[in-house]
């Protein structure tokens, strides 16, 4: 099994070579169709555009965290309990 691991590896790492040599050669190409004279149809400059904002870290999130808490009548109290004693610290100080 180590033998066909290691030809996955090497399977692999060669993949990988191969597309960091094409990463020059696809840069020209979105480079090319975001210039202002290009032929290609708008729809295309677009999704280059957003390919090229999106892999630079100018992803829009595809998650929103949303956290919430509730505060009773009772917290409340003792908020303004906490705050007074506080308030009187710092003005004996």
């Amino acid at each position: 099994m180590d033998g066909l691991s290691d030809k996955l590896d090497k399977e692999v790492i060669s993949t990988r070579k191969r597309l960091i040599d094409l990463n020059q050669k696809s840069l020209d190409v979105i480079a090319d169709i975001l210039q202002k004279d290009s032929k290609a149809p708008f729809s295309v400059q677009l999704t280059a555009a957003r390919d090229n904002l999106d892999r630079t870290g100018y992803k829009v999130p595809e998650e929103v965290k949303v956290e919430h808490s509730f505060i009773t009548a009772k917290d409340i109290e003792e908020l303004n309990e906490n705050s007074k004693d506080v308030n009187t610290d710092y003005l004996n100080d």
